[in-house]
């Protein structure tokens, strides 16, 4: 996805997060900002955007000096997620489709995102689940989406957000995860999976997980490590997870089933109408 300028209050609103996660001081919390606006002005109109979060995440590593600002958080909504995996198993062995059932609730784990707010909870994720349970979607598409897995060899499984990949993995196990390739990101993002949150959900227990190779939000191929281009060049379906990999991977000439919360004006533009801010996609956009 081309830089978007709508997405710069966003860039600042990131640093200004990791700030106070990283706590701070409020002159250090200036100098970041002032970095974050000298490296943003910068951009140059048509290119990707995530080479103008890159700028912007220059400044939080560089602050940082080393330290995750989302580690914590991360480590919390796995917890959350995995105390709620009984409970979503349950619902799923209730259901008259188990599969869709657990589509349902992998795709509603998308709005896990602290990024927006942090504040979320037990009540809220049960919240966001029940709704995705009964919202309408498109079932030719998720018909198309079961047809696809079960014809398929090898699949590449592209991962988002921590606490989420805990819904990805008990959506996993309703096929064949033996022919499934998971992966995460290279190195801490926002609040994006890596290995660490990978072996806390419980995913590298039966799934083979490998990382992105890189500290993008999104699985940008050409800036990939040599794992991840290999299997995704293998894969004959790959499944993406989330609006970054949406960004990163909606260009490929590839069979890709994108499955997302669309939370973002800006990705919701994307779509020219076909699908809406708030709106569950799952959907090969062919």
């Amino acid at each position: 996805m081309r830089l978007n300028l709508k997405c710069m209050p966003c860039y600042v609103n990131q640093v200004v997060q990791a700030a106070d996660l990283l706590k701070v001081s409020p002159e250090t919390k200036d100098k970041m900002l002032r970095q974050t606006f000298k490296s943003l002005s910068g951009f140059r109109s048509g290119e990707h955007a995530f080479y103008t979060f890159d700028l912007v995440q220059d400044v939080i590593r560089s602050f940082g000096k080393g330290r995750d600002p989302y580690r914590g958080l991360k480590k919390k909504f796995n917890r959350l997620c995995l105390n709620l995996e009984p409970e979503v198993r349950k619902t799923i062995e209730d259901s008259t489709d188990p599969f869709q059932t657990a589509l349902r609730i992998a795709v509603a784990g998308n709005i896990i995102d602290f990024v927006k707010g942090s504040d979320m909870d037990e009540k809220d994720i049960r919240k966001t689940i029940e709704e995705a349970l009964n919202q309408e979607m498109d079932q030719e598409k998720i018909e198309l989406l079961r047809r696809k897995i079960d014809d398929a060899r090898h699949i590449v499984y592209v991962g988002d957000n921590a606490g989420e990949i805990v819904f990805d993995k008990i959506f996993i196990q309703q096929f064949d995860g033996k022919k499934v390739v998971f992966c995460v990101r290279g190195a801490p993002v926002v609040n994006d999976a890596t290995m660490e949150d990978a072996e806390q959900a419980g995913l590298t227990d039966n799934l083979k997980v490998i990382t992105t190779g890189s500290d993008l939000p999104g699985a940008m191929v050409v800036l990939s490590g040599e794992e991840f281009k290999e299997e995704f060049n293998k894969a004959d379906l790959v499944i993406s997870k989330g609006q970054g990999n949406y960004e990163a991977l909606s260009g490929e000439d590839k069979e890709i089933f994108f499955l997302l919360k669309v939370k973002c004006p800006v990705i919701s533009e994307c779509f020219e109408g076909r699908y809406m801010l708030g709106d569950i996609v799952i959907d090969d956009l062919r």
